[in-house]
């Protein structure tokens, strides 16, 4: 396995090689969705909120760019990402379910991967 991280730099997150393809394939299995429909660019609710959760995932435990997050779910541009990303913070914020959700949505991602 390959880890990503700069020698001798306090406080940097250690980063693995991640298979983007398997962290689709699995946030569809979470959600109960094919994994085509968590890339499509649907706007039903319950896809648009699993690519919520890809995009937050990618972004904020993978610490990709917003560029490469988008290209990764179906092509979005960077401000759509960021859209997805101030959402899904604002509904756990206001929401304790959605909070526990993608909790239990990151441990699932990070036990399987």
């Amino acid at each position: 396995m390959t880890y990503f991280a700069a020698p001798g730099i306090k406080g940097l997150k250690v980063f693995k090689k991640i298979d983007y393809e398997k962290v689709i394939q699995l946030t569809a299995d979470f959600f109960n969705l094919a994994t085509q429909q968590v890339l499509s660019k649907s706007r039903r609710m319950d896809i648009v909120d699993a690519r919520r959760h890809a995009i937050y995932y990618f972004k904020i435990e993978a610490g990709l760019t917003l560029k490469k997050v988008g290209s990764l779910v179906g092509g979005k541009d960077h401000t759509s990402v960021i859209h997805s990303l101030t959402t899904i913070r604002n509904l756990c914020d206001t929401e304790p379910k959605r909070k526990a959700r993608l909790e239990k949505y990151l441990n699932y991602i990070i036990e399987k991967l």
